[in-house]
Order: C-alpha cells, then structure tokens, then sequence
C-alpha cells in the first residue's frame, strides 16, 4: 500500500476533525470512539480514549495520603490518613508468615489518627493493612 500526500492530508483532517469534534463533547465513556470517515483501505483507524474524570467527594483508598511515623522505629507507630468524608477503617498488623497480630476499627469522620503499639513484639518486618470498604492498603513498618 502507497501512502500518496493526498491520503496522508485527508488522514490528517480527520484527525483535527476528530479533535474538534472531542472538545465539544463533554460526555465520559470508557469505550474507545473509532473515526469512521476514513476509509480503512488507505488510512489507519484512528481511535480516541477518555479517561472518566476521578471522583473528588469520594476519593479511592488508593487516592487518600497515608502517613505512617516513624518508620522504622522501636515500638510506637503513629498513622494518619487525610479522609476528607467519615468513613470506617479497619487497622491489621500481620508478620511475615500472615498472622494477624494486632487489629482495631475505626470510624473516622474527617482526618484519621491512630497509634499501633508493637512493643510487645520482637524487631523486624510487619505488615499493616488499612481497609475501607472492598479497597485496602499494605504499608510495610519495619520495628527495630
């Protein structure tokens, strides 16, 4: 197949017809839109995606910022999650075999704080996950 100037132009203005056209549209979709205009013969299809815009009033676990201090440190952890909307989570400190070794459920309503006391529990490697809803969190701590 020869790509001539004349298809090379009319591949280009179905592009910026296909642009203009997007920036009036301000519907969200997660299917691809395809430019049917061009002919498939002499042009390659041209598809545009769109991202769906992000919920800001319900933010994802994975959206909210998670402080964990001091990390490492002796036996005090302090955590600190910036919600912005009450919601409930669940705290678990496992080892590295798996075993839950400590947990605790909170229901925060905006800005969340707590301390985990590991103190009781030998120097290394520990897992805490955070839950809220079906979503989690595993932040490593490391206990020295």
């Amino acid at each position: 197949m020869a790509i001539t100037a004349g298809s090379v132009r009319h591949q280009e203005d179905d592009t910026l017809r296909g642009e203009a056209e997007a920036k009036k549209d301000t519907s969200f979709s997660q299917k691809p839109e395809t430019d049917q205009s061009a002919s498939t013969a002499d042009t390659a299809e041209v598809s545009q995606f769109r991202e769906p815009p992000r919920n800001i009033h319900n933010p994802t676990l994975q959206d909210l910022q998670i402080k964990v201090y001091p990390n490492p440190g002796s036996g005090i952890f302090h955590v600190e999650i910036n919600n912005t909307r009450p919601r409930q989570f669940k705290f678990g400190i496992y080892d590295l075999t798996g075993k839950e070794i400590w947990q605790r459920t909170l229901m925060a309503s905006i800005g969340c704080k707590t301390s985990i006391n590991l103190h009781p529990y030998n120097d290394g490697i520990y897992l805490l996950k955070i839950q809220s809803g079906n979503q989690q969190r595993v932040i490593k701590l490391l206990k020295q």
